[in-house]
């Protein structure tokens, strides 16, 4: 594989975000860990879309933020206060970006 070819490949980052605020597009620049994972996979947040799923009545719990270039798919699903698989539904929602 060539320098540059990981990044030509979809990646998806499972990831627990914390519990004090609500999650948002922001949180991937703003948060260390969430910076550091998408240098690494070549996700761009200027071109990111945010899919929301509202697991609280009062607030955006769990989300899949992502961006797509040519076909390619490197986004974040979070979760508020724990590192936990989302409902069927919600990955369904998910898996039909990806296709």
């Amino acid at each position: 594989m060539d320098e540059g070819d990981d990044k030509k490949i979809t990646a998806i980052a499972l990831s627990a975000t914390c519990c004090n605020t609500q999650l948002s597009a922001a949180d991937i620049v703003n948060k260390p860990w969430l910076s550091w994972l998408a240098e690494l996979m070549g996700f761009h947040s200027s071109t990111s879309k945010v899919l929301t799923f509202n697991l609280n009545p009062s607030k955006v719990t769990s989300a899949f933020i992502y961006s797509q270039t040519h076909g390619i798919t490197k986004g974040f699903i979070l979760m508020m206060c724990g590192n936990h698989l989302l409902k069927p539904e919600y990955l369904e929602k998910i898996t039909g970006v990806l296709l």
